[in-house]
C-alpha cells in the first residue's frame, strides 16, 4: 500500500495523497506499507543506490532502466546504481520513503490471487481483498478538516452491490467526521451530519471509480466513473467543521457499531483540497502521477484578513503576515492558520516577513515600521519610519544583513541592527514600489512597480582602509568587504585630512590584501580619492606584488595611468598635476575605459585594451619598489558600469 505525501506534516502547496494499489512485482512496490514523497525535486545528476525513488514526469530519451527504472510516469523503484544511462531530457525524480502501514492485526487485508492479475502500464498491480467478516485497513490518518477542503477517490468492485461498501470513514463516537459509502444502490458522502446523496445503480463485481470533491461553505460534488451523477436525493452546504481525532477506515466503519465490507479495492486516494471536474477525471485513473505544476488550497481565508502579503518559513513554520488588520499567523501545517502576534499598533498590514539573526522580523505600512517577533505572542518595533517611506514592501537578508525595500520613492535600506535604517541605493529610475526581495546567485534582486520592473542591486566591494580596524558608519554602504593586512601604512587624522584616509611614506608602506580584487574591464567601476604628497612623482595607488610593470593604477607627473595583466596593455588620460585630494573613478565597458576626475569625465588618450582583467593585489604599491608617497581613501568596486551621473553623485556624496 502506498501513500505518495505524508498526512501528518505537509510541507509545500502539494496534496495529501495516498494509493492502495497491490503490485506483482514487490521488490519494486513493497506491500502493505506508507510510501512518501519526501525529497527534492531532481532533474539531473545521480541517485543513491539502494534508496526508492517516484518518476514523477518521464521524458522521452531518458533512460533509467539500468538502475531499476522502467521509465514511465508514476514509475517507484529502488535504485539498483547511481547514474541511469540518460538523464539530459527534464524526467522529474524525488526521493521516496517508506513507512510502516497500521494493518489491524489478525484482520489484515489479504492480496489474493482470486481474481485476474490487472495489467495497468505493464506494473502488474493486483487488489485487496476484503471478507466482511473482519477484514479492513486502519489509514492512521482521521481527515479531520477543521473548515478546509478535501476529496476522496477510490476504485473499487462490490461482491454484493445492494450491501454496504465503506470507501472511507472516520467518525467518532459524536458523528464528528467523514462517512464516504455506497449503500443501498446510493453513493452517500456524510460530513459530520450533513448527509449529500445521490442514486446510482451499480452492479455486482463491477470495476467503479468514486470521488467527492468538498469545498467547505459550498456544496459537495459526487462523481462515478470520472462524471458527476446527473442528480442529488440530497445536497446541502458544508458549512460545519470537522474535528474528529478517529482514524480512517477502509471496509469497515469507524463509528460504535461496528460493521465490515464485502469486495475489492484498488485503489484510494485523498487530497486536502476540492478537485475539480477536470481534476477528478485526472485523478481516476491509477496510473496517473501527481501534477507537478498545480496549485492547491491548503487553508481558508484568515477570519476576517482579505490579504496574506508575506509568507516567510521560520523554526520549520510557516508564518503568514495580512491586512488590513496587521496579523501575524503560524500555518497549523495541515489546513488552518493560528493566530500568534495581534495587529502591530497603528500598522494595517505586515506587508513584508523575514527571518534574520535566528528572529522573525516584519515590515509594516502605513508607517514603514520593522518590528520584531517575541517568537510568542507580540511584536518589539526596532526601527521607526524610514524618513518619507510609508511602507517596507520587502525584506530580505544578503550577506549577512537586512534590506528593506519601500514605497513611495522605491529606495533600498539596510537596518543597522539595532534601531535605524540606513539608505544604500536611490529610487530606481521611475519606478516608486521595491515590491519583492530575493538574494540569488550571491546577488541581490528586487522586483518594483508600477511597470513591473526586475533591479540587481549594485555589488560594491568595498576596501577598508583602516589601520585600527573598520570605522562604524562610514563604510556604511557597503555590501562585501575584502579584507587587508597593514604593513607600514598610517591612519591621518581628521584635524591633517578626510577621516579615513591612509598614509603612505612612499618607501616601505602598502597594504595587502588577503584576497585579490580581479576587475573586470567588460563591466565594472572603481573609484577612490588620493593625494600626492608632491606633484611630480610617480606614485602607485593599487598594484600586484608580482611585477612592477604590469596590473597597476598609477598617477604619473602628467597622467593618470592603468594597466591589464598583460604589460603594455594600457590606458591613460593626460592631467595637470596638483597636491589636491581628488576622486578618481575609472568605468570599464567591453575594454573601453573612462577616466572621471572629481566626477568630470577626461578626454581619453588612449582607452582601448586587450585584457579582460586587472588583477589587484595590494594598495600603495605595485611590484615591490613602486610605492605612493601621499593617501588614499574611500576604494569601492562596482560590478557595474556606473553612469555620469552616477559618478558625480558619488563623488558629491562623499567629498565632505
Amino acid at each position: 500500500m502506498k501513500k505518495y505525501f505524508n498526512m501528518k506534516k505537509l510541507l509545500f502547496l502539494i496534496p495529501i495523497f495516498f494509493a492502495l494499489q497491490v503490485q506483482g512485482q514487490v521488490a519494486h512496490y513493497p506491500l502493505n506499507e506508507w510510501s512518501v514523497v519526501n525529497g527534492a525535486q531532481l532533474t539531473s545528476g545521480t541517485l543513491t543506490s539502494g534508496l526508492t525513488y517516484i518518476i514523477g514526469k518521464f521524458e522521452t530519451g531518458d533512460d533509467f532502466s539500468n538502475i531499476g527504472g522502467t521509465n514511465e510516469s508514476g514509475d517507484i523503484f529502488v535504485a539498483t546504481g547511481t547514474t541511469p544511462t540518460t538523464w539530459t531530457n527534464g524526467s522529474i525524480l524525488r526521493q521516496m520513503n517508506y513507512y510502516t502501514l497500521n494493518v489491524i492485526d489478525g484482520s489484515k487485508a489479504t492480496v489474493t490471487s482470486s481474481y485476474p492479475v490487472l495489467d495497468y502500464a505493464g506494473s502488474g498491480k493486483r487488489w485487496y481483498e476484503f471478507d466482511g467478516v473482519d477484514d479492513y485497513i486502519d489509514t492512521d490518518y482521521s481527515l479531520s478538516t477543521g473548515t478546509g477542503s478535501y476529496s476522496i477517490i477510490v476504485k473499487l468492485r462490490m461482491t454484493d452491490a445492494n450491501d454496504t461498501f465503506i470507501l472511507f470513514d472516520s467518525r467518532d463516537a459524536d458523528n464528528d467526521g467523514i462517512l464516504f459509502r455506497i449503500t443501498s444502490g446510493t453513493l452517500q458522502l456524510g460530513h459530520n451530519a450533513l448527509d449529500t446523496e445521490a442514486n446510482y445503480t451499480f452492479e455486482d463485481n463491477t470495476e467503479y471509480v468514486v470521488a467527492a470533491s468538498v469545498t467547505y461553505g459550498s456544496v459537495a460534488s459526487l462523481y462515478v466513473n470520472k462524471t458527476e451523477v446527473p442528480s442529488y436525493t440530497s445536497q446541502p452546504t458544508i458549512n460545519t467543521s470537522v474535528s474528529t481525532t478517529e482514524t480512517g477506515k477502509i471496509a469497515r466503519n469507524a463509528y460504535t457499531s461496528v460493521s465490515f465490507s464485502d469486495g475489492d479495492v484498488y485503489m484510494a486516494k485523498i487530497f486536502n483540497t476540492a478537485l475539480t471536474a477536470d481534476e477528478v477525471a485526472y485523478y481516476s485513473n491509477p496510473a496517473n502521477p501527481l501534477r507537478e505544476n498545480q496549485w492547491w488550497e491548503m487553508a481558508p481565508q484568515l477570519s476576517s484578513q482579505t490579504y496574506i502579503l508575506s509568507l516567510v518559513e521560520y523554526n520549520g513554520k510557516l508564518y503568514g503576515g495580512t491586512g488590513p488588520n496587521g496579523k501575524l499567523f503560524e500555518w497549523n501545517g495541515t489546513n488552518a492558520w493560528v493566530e500568534v502576534a495581534p495587529q502591530l499598533s497603528s500598522q494595517t498590514r505586515i506587508n513584508s516577513l523575514a527571518e534574520y539573526n535566528g528572529k522573525l522580523y516584519g515590515g509594516t505600512d502605513p508607517s514603514g515600521k520593522l518590528f520584531e517577533w517575541n517568537g510568542t505572542n507580540s511584536w518589539v518595533e526596532v526601527a521607526p519610519q524610514l524618513s518619507s517611506q510609508t511602507r517596507i514592501n520587502s525584506l530580505a537578508e544578503y550577506n549577512g544583513k537586512l534590506y528593506g525595500g519601500t514605497y513611495p520613492n522605491g529606495k533600498l535600506f539596510e537596518w543597522n541592527g539595532t534601531n535605524s535604517w540606513v539608505e544604500v541605493a536611490p529610487q530606481l529610475s521611475s519606478q516608486t514600489d521595491i515590491l519583492s526581495l530575493v538574494e540569488y546567485n550571491g546577488k541581490l534582486y528586487g522586483g518594483t512597480g508600477p511597470n513591473g520592473k526586475l533591479f540587481a542591486h549594485t555589488g560594491l566591494t568595498l576596501l577598508n582602509l583602516n589601520a585600527e580596524g573598520a570605522y562604524p558608519n562610514i563604510w556604511y554602504d557597503h555590501l562585501n568587504e575584502i579584507e587587508a593586512e597593514n604593513n607600514g601604512a598610517t591612519r591621518v587624522v581628521p584635524a591633517e585630512s578626510n577621516l579615513g584616509a591612509m598614509w603612505f611614506n612612499g618607501t616601505d608602506s602598502k597594504i595587502a590584501l588577503a584576497e585579490d580584487l580581479v576587475i573586470d574591464t567588460n563591466n565594472s567601476t572603481i573609484s577612490f580619492w588620493a593625494k600626492k604628497s608632491s606633484a611630480s612623482p610617480v606614485m602607485s595607488v593599487l598594484g600586484n606584488s608580482g611585477n612592477s610593470g604590469y596590473s597597476l593604477i598609477w598617477l604619473a607627473t602628467t597622467s593618470i595611468y592603468l594597466e591589464t595583466d598583460t604589460n603594455g596593455d594600457a590606458a591613460f588620460t593626460l592631467i595637470t598635476p596638483d597636491t589636491n585630494f581628488n576622486h578618481y573613478t575609472f568605468t570599464f565597458n567591453s575594454k573601453s575605459v573612462q577616466i572621471y576626475i572629481n566626477g568630470i569625465a577626461q578626454s581619453m588618450s588612449d582607452s582601448s585594451l586587450t585584457d579582460d582583467t586587472i588583477t589587484i593585489d595590494q594598495i600603495g604599491l605595485a611590484g615591490t619598489s613602486d610605492y605612493m608617497d601621499g593617501q588614499i581613501k574611500g576604494i569601492r568596486y562596482y560590478n557595474k558600469i556606473l553612469s555620469q551621473s552616477e559618478v558625480t553623485e558619488l563623488y558629491n556624496k562623499y567629498r565632505n
